[in-house]
């Protein structure tokens, strides 16, 4: 995302990284970018996801990424 800001008649441009989290199931892929998502895609998994969430909170806050590989790693188990 790009976003101009003028400071004393210069242009300053900042750049935001956006990321995109895809789950692919059945041939199709969906955008996940909360646990509601996430228990759309799989909603017989609702009780798992809500556990994994809990369990790994920590990881994440710190580390998104991580976590969301972490977690379709677990999901994996589950099929």
């Amino acid at each position: 995302t790009k976003k101009e800001r003028i400071v004393q008649k210069e242009v300053y441009t900042d750049y935001k990284e956006e990321y995109v989290y895809l789950m692919q199931r059945l041939g199709k892929y969906h955008a996940i970018s909360n646990k509601n998502d996430l228990i759309k895609i799989l909603p017989e998994h609702r009780s798992s996801i809500n556990n994994l969430y809990k369990k790994n909170d920590k990881l994440r806050k710190s580390d998104y990424d991580a976590f969301l590989s972490k977690i379709s790693k677990d999901l994996a188990g589950y099929h």
